[in-house]
């Protein structure tokens, strides 16, 4: 089962997230952290599909995490979902991330970037 990581500092995000993607919990495992520090601990833990992450975060903005990501765990697909996506302090966003969704984002257009990145990866080795 794909594996993806949900990162935002803000838990009200985080809760609606869930509530909009309940529906796919058979199709994917889901976690959801509140910092980019978590989200490095939850990739070490386990391997991960896709992170879909905000920008604007306390200590560890998203950039720097997706950055890392691109870097530690070139697999995984890298998506933006801010408010900030078209900031100029994120003039370079494209270098770290494959797509970036403004929010708010319709829930169909949240699943729907997860399943294009998903369909991406290339497949899992068996017993992988």
């Amino acid at each position: 089962m794909p594996r993806i990581l949900f990162v935002d500092d803000d838990a009200a995000v985080l809760r609606g997230l869930q509530a909009v993607l309940r529906s796919c919990r058979d199709r994917w495992d889901m976690v959801f952290v509140g910092s980019g520090e978590l989200a490095l601990v939850a990739l070490a833990e386990a391997p991960v599909d896709v992170v879909i992450s905000d920008l604007r975060m306390p200590r560890m903005d998203g950039q720097t995490l997706l950055r890392r990501i691109k870097d530690d765990y070139p697999g995984t697909a890298r998506i933006v979902l801010s408010g900030e996506a078209r900031s100029s302090a994120f003039d370079d966003i494209g270098e770290v991330a494959e797509q970036v969704l403004e929010k708010p984002c319709k829930p169909a257009e949240l699943r729907s970037a997860i399943e294009e990145a998903l369909a991406r990866r290339p497949p899992t080795p068996p017993g992988g």
